[in-house]
């Protein structure tokens, strides 16, 4: 004949499981390039994980950006809005970079501009404050 275990050791058993994967969980630091400095470094790693350090913002016409030191934005598709606490302040946003280029014009002539190319980060995991990185 089985004896059914009382409720009480049950629930916890199941708190005490629960618990421990709870307090074991551990951030850690990425292998991936951090980047804050401008949109050159962006050329040098997209299509590859990326940790992006700046501003978070919201723009009426992108959506959710990360801005970088020399004011590029990078556009995260993924989140519809920053959260108050962050909004303005200094964000660590990682995930892969994807360049979207745009089209210039051949009827531009000679003095035209560099094309504005854009960048969204997918896959995105974020933070406040700056990222620590790993060397590989």
């Amino acid at each position: 004949m089985k004896r059914a275990l009382p409720g009480v050791v049950v629930v916890a058993v199941v708190s005490f499981l629960c618990g421990g994967c709870q307090s074991e969980s551990r951030v850690y630091p990425s292998h991936a390039p951090r980047l804050s400095a401008s949109k050159e470094q962006l050329y040098t790693y997209y299509d590859q994980e990326v940790v992006i350090t700046g501003r978070a913002e919201s723009v009426p016409r992108e959506g959710v950006v990360v801005v970088m030191d020399d004011g590029t934005r990078v556009v995260i598709p993924e989140l519809s809005e920053w959260p108050a606490k962050v909004a303005g302040k200094t964000v660590s946003v990682s995930g892969m970079l994807v360049r979207v280029p745009t089209a210039t014009l051949a009827s531009a002539g000679g003095d035209a501009a560099k094309p504005d190319d854009r960048f969204v980060l997918k896959g995105v995991r974020w933070k406040a404050g700056k990222a620590t990185t790993q060397k590989s």
